[in-house]
């Protein structure tokens, strides 16, 4: 985009106007960040009761907690001003932000851009080369994120604050960064970005002006939102997993939105209209009758054929952050689980190797969820690419044979969740105890969980395999 026209678009932009019936007065970078994951948390946040909102559960509010230590270490090696101001009195942390960028200081710590009705606090601001309003120089943003890869809502975070610093320099930084979880700085073009921002405040400004509504979409991400028994009060077509938001829209516009209608529809007579596929209506029927009944619903058989065998459960588990690799776990055929930890970087090859020299030749793999991508990043930091394929021929997702065999009335991603749904009662997955344990090095409670889970693993092959032809 030329000059005239990224102006034209950060003028357009800043000309959001938030209801006054709004529980809140102003837009921020979170916002900006969590629109992308789920816009209705977002609707809510402005238009929800806020006294129904909860609190984070202990493992997540483990994670923000190391997340901010992060930040917190990377900000002390770095020359940095901090504006000074009383917590909530925004308009004076935005001019004393101004005051240090005028003075030219080299960098800004938390620096605040308050343009109602928009508020950013960027992790960082750093002084470049540049004429803009302030002389000779101007500023650019970057923020902290505790993940190993870039992601498409934390530049746009980033491209939202160099919209508000536009406004105080007269000049929209050409590009932004990230310093990720291993140090290491990722740039990006800011303009590129402008359009994708604009889109996106577009559509916050038409949920907040009623041209269109917002919906839930059922996630993973759920389970840990301060909204999720508002969304779950009322559960309806929104509130089924297994459907895209694209899927949602169709059923809506065809006035399947309540569970009654989608378990009394059927699927084939509804798809002779061809405004859907039968497939389409057959999982929003079985999912329905999940939700009801409250336990899993046969889709088809299990298509095992000859792929299981003596599977052999297998597990890899990796940190919060997907990069540090502590528990490896088999349960063989005949003997106890084998679990091996690495509560440390410098355990993990001879923790790995242990766990690889046991694999039974030959035998299916049976596994959940990420574990592939695990093996992959192990053997490629091992310096043993060339062996994935060859594991990967015997790995078997138990979890993807579970979605394909039935419907489920929530998100599933673990053997104990798949368990449970079919004996009909909800199990909240390990995940939330291995965080902590993690958070705790807590060693013992790790590897009961994941002998744990391995044994869930083994139930579940079995009951597959039962239900296989």
């Amino acid at each position: 985009m030329i000059e005239a026209e990224l102006s034209a678009a950060c003028e357009r932009m800043r000309g959001m106007v938030i209801p006054a019936e709004a529980q809140r007065d102003r837009l921020t970078g979170s916002h900006v960040y969590g629109f992308l994951s789920c816009e209705h948390s977002v609707y809510l946040d402005f238009f929800g009761d806020k006294e129904r909102r909860l609190d984070p559960s202990p493992a997540l509010a483990r994670l923000l907690a190391r997340g901010v230590a992060f930040e917190d270490d990377i900000v002390a090696e770095l020359d940095l001003s901090e504006p000074q101001f009383e917590p909530g009195d925004f308009v004076t942390g935005a001019e004393q932000t101004r005051l240090l960028m005028e003075e030219g200081v080299s960098g800004v710590y938390q620096a605040v851009l308050f343009e109602p009705p928009f508020l950013g606090i960027p992790d960082l601001m750093r002084r470049v080369e540049g004429e803009s309003r302030l002389g000779e120089w101007h500023y650019e943003i970057g923020d902290v994120k505790s993940s190993y890869k870039p992601r498409a809502d934390q530049a746009l975070q980033v491209a939202f604050y160099s919209v508000l610093l536009e406004g105080i320099q007269g000049t929209l930084p050409r590009e932004g960064y990230l310093i990720l979880r291993d140090g290491r700085e990722e740039r990006f073009s800011i303009p590129e970005l402008i359009p994708a921002l604009e889109e996106l405040l577009e559509e916050v400004s038409a949920l907040f002006t009623g041209e269109c509504r917002s919906h839930p979409h059922r996630s993973f991400a759920c389970r840990d939102c301060k909204w999720r028994e508002v969304c779950a009060e009322a559960p309806g077509l929104d509130w089924l997993p297994g459907l895209t938001r694209a899927e949602r829209s169709l059923l809506r516009f065809e006035g399947l939105t309540e569970l009654d209608s989608l378990v009394r529809l059927d699927p084939k007579t509804l798809a002779k209209k061809g405004t859907m596929s039968e497939s389409l209506l057959a999982r929003a029927h079985l999912h329905a009758e999940a939700a009801v009944q409250g336990a899993a619903v046969a889709r088809r058989r299990p298509r095992l054929k000859d792929r299981m065998g003596q599977g052999c459960p297998v597990l890899i588990w990796s940190d919060a952050f997907d990069r540090r690799y502590l528990a490896f776990g088999l349960l063989p055929p005949e003997g106890e689980a084998q679990v091996f930890l690495a509560m440390d970087t410098d355990q993990e090859a001879a923790a790995f190797e242990s766990w690889r020299q046991l694999l039974p030749e030959g035998q299916s793999l049976c596994h959940e969820g990420p574990f592939l991508g695990s093996l992959h990043a192990l053997l490629l930091a091992q310096g043993m690419p060339s062996e994935g394929p060859s594991l990967e021929r015997l790995c078997l997702d138990l979890m993807n044979l579970a979605r394909g065999s039935y419907a489920f009335p929530a998100p599933i991603r673990e053997a104990s969740e798949v368990l449970g749904w079919l004996e009909g009662k909800e199990i909240r997955g390990r995940e939330q105890g291995r965080l902590l344990a993690l958070e705790d090095r807590d060693a013992e409670a790790l590897r009961a969980l994941a002998v744990e889970e391995l044994e869930d693993l083994r139930r579940l092959m079995l009951r597959l395999e039962e239900a296989s032809p």
